[in-house]
């Protein structure tokens, strides 16, 4: 999810749908789960993931944000983008099956992407 300048301009929260189980983007073979709120005034973003399917809790969560489409990382002497979620810089890995988690993170300046990522599993799953 990219969220530009101009939106968050014209109104600075955001509010996105989440889906679990949508390999390749592809909501029509996924679940909707919740949702994931970026505000973002004066430098400064929150982004809280909240699940609002009762079938489900989030057990990790990964983010970037910043003023590059993508992280970056290092591969060899090239730094090249990426979209795998380990990379991120801000990660939560050990949530226990909560139903919200949250990130603020200051510093930051004009035009911003988002990246937002969750692990999900069924409440009633049998470990």
């Amino acid at each position: 999810m990219s969220i530009n300048i101009a939106q968050i301009n014209l109104n600075p929260l955001q509010t996105k749908k989440t889906w679990a189980g949508a390999g390749q983007c592809d909501i029509t073979k996924g679940v909707e789960v919740g949702r994931v709120t970026l505000f973002y005034s004066a430098g400064v973003a929150t982004v809280t993931y909240q699940i609002t399917n009762g079938d489900y809790a989030l057990t990790e969560t990964h983010l970037y944000i910043g003023n590059d489409m993508y992280p970056l990382q290092q591969r060899g002497q090239n730094t090249v983008p990426t979209v795998a979620p380990g990379q991120y810089p801000f990660q939560n890995g050990n949530l226990d099956k909560v139903l919200t988690d949250s990130y603020t993170v200051d510093s930051l300046s004009g035009h911003i992407y988002i990246i937002a990522h969750g692990v999900v599993c069924e409440i009633n799953q049998v470990d």
